[in-house]
């Protein structure tokens, strides 16, 4: 099975033609773009309703698929933010299909 175009995260050609100050000045944009991001992500999974653990990993899967995307360079901030949002609550329905609570009991007193 072959993985779709969008999904491949590669630098692309701009990253491999660049020089050393290049590199740094794209890894500044990358940083620069996390931290604009990173506490919106974290507050809308929180109101999702993850824990603040939950919230740290899906945040980091996010901000992940975020920087892989090749067409994140041309969004807008607002456009940036809506896809990142969207992305991890669809990230947090995943991990909560994916948590078994079979732990859980109910209290015998109450049936």
């Amino acid at each position: 099975m072959r993985t779709p175009e969008h999904c491949k995260t590669s630098a692309g050609p701009r990253a491999e033609s660049q020089g050393a100050a290049g590199a740094a000045a794209s890894a500044a944009e990358d940083g620069a773009w996390v931290i604009g991001h990173q506490s919106a992500v974290w507050r809308w999974l929180r109101w999702l309703g993850a824990a603040p653990s939950v919230a740290e990993d899906l945040l980091q899967e996010t901000l992940m698929a975020g920087l892989g995307n090749p067409e994140r360079r041309q969004w807008t901030h607002e456009q940036a933010r809506r896809w990142l949002c969207g992305t991890a609550r669809n990230l947090f329905l995943m991990h909560l299909r994916s948590v078994s609570y079979t732990h859980l009991t109910l209290p015998t007193s109450d049936l």
